[in-house]
């Protein structure tokens, strides 16, 4: 029998080619916004967008008037940063070593565990593009929210974002500069995804006393001040309130437009869902050179508006941008021409939002937003342990060159 003489080194090879194979996969499925976006190579501390929201004043019937009209184009010119997130696994070399009598296990224990890797940092980028930059996963329900070792949540679609010995931490809003408790964290013990309720190892008062329903929930690390440090989602582009004179995104003040640079905002809590998307749509119309073509929503408002459609559903299955993987949705047809209805797992129960998908871009350098961050495919051999490391990293850029082209509908969270 052969003697495998360093069981690392002989593997490594074959998990740089399974990478290559799976990251499509591992990267995209599930993740239909994160899939429906353009995707370009592009890096630098910032990216410029550019943005025109009022036309050249120079215009007139009369030649001498329109002379006279004459005025600068309305500009404005966003430095975006980029957004990083990370995944990390440890594999014991004992378990590697044990196994290496059949080369085939090694190889399964370790993409196990690096696709285990990938796939949360998949949820986590799909998460934060439909987000404001704090990586938030949740608020504490109000009132209520807040009992022994538990939390309820807000609405059942933020129950999934939880999961057993995550540690998280809480603040009193998503751009707060300071976390309750200097930063107290608490660690998840189990999650009731029906009953929208997380357990803790210890009681929450105990462990964060300034602790307070309506808290907003954040993994530990992705908030540490009032600076969004991961990528900036719709909910930041497209906020469902409007900016207020002075804010500050991304260097610039978007009140001098609220509109033409922070989308179009419709209160759907009082209308069907079919009626608000169809305003919603309406809005954006108005707007020369929009062209709405998909609608993201949750899988409970995409039950809601499978019933409002009842038999009459049209579905579809349409390719995503710059990859070959598919997703299926509902074809619809709205004042603005066909729309594609999507749900996603991570988009708000909360919120639906009608897109014109040209003018969002997914910019990250060499056009692959998900990569391993260990050096060639090497292993990293931890310091202080009998093991390696497997280092995955998301980096990027979620741009838009064009907010007045979408909307963002507030509706009522299903039960």
């Amino acid at each position: 029998m052969s003697v495998v003489t360093n069981v690392t080194d002989s593997v490594e090879p074959l998990l740089k080619q399974w990478w290559v194979e799976s990251v499509e996969d591992l990267t995209y499925r599930d993740h239909p916004l994160l899939g429906m976006m353009n995707k370009e190579e592009g890096g630098g501390k910032v990216i410029a967008v550019p943005l025109k929201y009022g036309q050249n004043a120079g215009r007139s019937a009369s030649f001498a008037q329109a002379q006279a009209n004459e005025a600068d184009a309305s500009n404005i010119e966003f430095l975006v940063y980029p957004g990083v997130d990370y995944s990390l696994a440890s594999v014991a070399n004992t378990d590697i070593e044990l196994s290496s009598s059949d080369r085939g296990a090694v190889v399964k224990l370790i993409t196990d565990r690096t696709e285990t890797a990938s796939r949360n940092l998949g949820d986590a980028l799909e998460r934060d593009l439909f987000g404001s930059g704090y990586g938030t996963l949740g608020s504490i329900l109000n009132p209520g929210g807040i009992s022994g070792s538990t939390i309820t949540l807000t609405t059942t679609q933020q129950a999934t974002n939880f999961y057993p010995n995550q540690k998280i931490v809480l603040a009193a809003t998503e751009n707060n500069a300071a976390l309750r408790n200097a930063g107290a964290t608490l660690i998840v013990a189990n999650v009731d995804l029906d009953l929208k309720v997380v357990t803790f190892t210890t009681g929450v008062a105990a462990t964060i006393p300034a602790a307070a329903v309506g808290d907003f929930i954040f993994q530990q690390g992705d908030k540490t001040n009032a600076t969004a440090i991961k990528v900036t989602g719709l909910a930041g582009w497209i906020p469902s309130t409007a900016p207020s004179p002075g804010e500050n995104f991304f260097a610039k003040d978007r009140s001098v437009a609220p509109t033409q640079l922070a989308g179009w905002r419709v209160d759907g809590t009082k209308l069907k869902l079919t009626e608000a998307i169809n305003r919603a749509v309406t809005r954006v119309g108005t707007l020369s050179g929009s062209k709405p073509n998909l609608v993201m929503m949750s899988p409970g408002n995409m039950e809601r508006f499978t019933n409002l459609l009842d038999s009459k559903a049209s579905y579809t299955n349409i390719q995503g941008k710059g990859i070959t993987l598919n997703y299926d949705g509902i074809k619809w047809m709205s004042g603005k021409g066909m729309l594609t209805v999507m749900q996603s797992p991570f988009c708000p129960d909360d919120k639906v939002y009608v897109l014109t998908t040209s003018s969002w871009t997914l910019m990250s350098p060499g056009n692959q937003i998900m990569k391993q961050a260990n050096r060639n495919g090497k292993f990293v051999d931890v310091y202080n342990a009998d093991s390696v490391e497997i280092r995955m990293r998301t980096l990027g850029f979620c741009v838009c060159d064009a907010p007045g082209y979408n909307a963002v509908i507030t509706v009522t969270a299903p039960s």
